[in-house]
């Protein structure tokens, strides 16, 4: 409830920028870098053009876009948080176009310039919540059993890790994705702990906040 619905009050911040924020601190000063690059994913269905009409087709759209984060270990979390923020709502008012001049555009010029680009090795998703739409009718709901593998093990990586963050039954559920060929279990264990660690840390501080001024 701090990290999905009281924090994005104290921050001015929505709930996945917070998650973002957090991971690219941890991943970081893992790497011993004052910043690093994280490909964020979006559900692809933004007004990036007034005569685009995506209401009637069915399908999963997503666009996938790199930010760059700059971590700065003196900042206060309030202030790096709104940092973070103003680059991922830059992100996601240009991340169709990103798509389009990487993939489509038919000046080679462009897509060569786009190919040569340095790729981030990290991938984010966060889902929200989900559950919701099952509350009105009980006779529906998630199945119990998993769903199995959703990709080939013979299938290349497009990027070493793939986070996948997601809200339901009253809990924050990340998903660490990677390969046991590239790193070691122990290895991302440790990386998601300290993930859940900077985020516990994140909450302490917005209730501190919470507490000393109460938003009316």
């Amino acid at each position: 409830q701090l990290l999905v619905q009281e924090l994005p009050a104290v921050f001015q911040v929505p709930a996945h920028s917070i998650v973002a924020y957090a991971l690219a601190h941890v991943l970081a000063r893992w790497a011993g870098r004052r910043q690093v690059l994280i490909n964020l994913r979006g559900h692809g269905r933004d007004d990036w053009f007034t005569d685009l009409d995506v209401t009637r087709p069915v399908g999963w759209f997503t666009t996938l876009v790199p930010v760059l984060f700059t971590i700065d270990e003196a900042q206060e979390p309030e202030a790096a948080l709104q940092a973070v923020q103003a680059q991922i709502a830059v992100a996601a008012q240009t991340g169709g176009a990103y798509g389009l001049l990487r993939y489509l555009a038919t000046d080679s010029q462009v897509r060569e310039r786009r190919s040569a680009l340095v790729k981030a090795e990290v991938n984010f998703n966060y889902l929200g919540r989900h559950g919701r739409a099952f509350v009105r009718d009980l006779s529906l709901g998630p199945a119990p059993e998993g769903p199995g593998p959703l990709m080939s093990p013979e299938s290349p990586r497009s990027e070493l890790l793939d986070v996948v963050g997601r809200v339901g039954a009253g809990r924050l559920r990340l998903t660490w994705n990677y390969s046991a060929a590239r790193h070691r279990e122990e290895t991302i264990a440790a990386l998601a702990q300290a993930h859940l660690a900077a985020l516990r840390a994140l909450i302490a501080q917005g209730a501190a906040l919470l507490e000393a001024h109460p938003i009316i």
